[in-house]
């Protein structure tokens, strides 16, 4: 695919990165230097990954540093 075809359009921007879909139907997530391009099936399983792994986080800052030493 030729990039100057390529127009995506932008789905959600944070300072994180952003999610962007061009009109093949790619999704272009872009955190950093680092972009996934994935269809958008790809793109629900790892928002559903994301947030099993985000509820089983702990939720006090105190937590936080036992996580790292562990």
């Amino acid at each position: 695919m030729d990039s100057d075809s390529c127009r995506p359009v932008l789905l959600a921007r944070r300072r994180s990165g952003k999610v962007q879909m061009c009109e093949h139907g790619t999704v272009h997530v872009s955190l950093g230097a680092v972009t996934l391009r994935l269809r958008a099936e790809q793109l629900q399983d790892l928002s559903s990954l994301l947030d099993e792994a985000t509820a089983r986080l702990p939720h006090a800052d105190a937590a936080r540093p036992a996580l790292l030493h562990s």
